[in-house]
């Protein structure tokens, strides 16, 4: 397991933003950006992927990883509405089919 926020800014003189960057054995590694230059916010995330984890919810933590659910929008729904993060899974866009199943569909 590995867990850490780094600090970096792309433009001289602006604010550092934090990233998360989260490996656990048997999980898709999340890679994002907190998008907030204060520690506590970026702790905050890292907390609800840990609180996620730890819930056993693989099936969020791997739609964050494939950038299919925005970490921000996820952590904001989890404070406001729990019970509302299973529709946002469900609501979470599916990922293309390939040509082939697309012009058998079509057929």
């Amino acid at each position: 397991m590995s867990l850490c926020m780094r600090s970096y800014s792309d433009k001289k003189g602006a604010k550092p933003v934090w990233w998360i960057d989260v490996q656990w054995k048997g999980y898709d590694r999340i890679r994002q950006s907190a998008h907030t230059h204060k520690k506590g916010a970026a702790q905050a995330l890292l907390g609800t992927l840990k609180q996620l984890k730890s819930a056993g919810r693989r099936d969020l933590l791997g739609l964050i990883a494939a950038k299919r659910i925005d970490l921000l929008n996820l952590h904001a729904t989890l404070l406001l509405d729990p019970g509302a993060i299973n529709h946002m899974s469900a609501a979470a866009p599916s990922p293309p089919l390939g040509v082939l199943v697309e012009e058998w569909l079509i057929w």
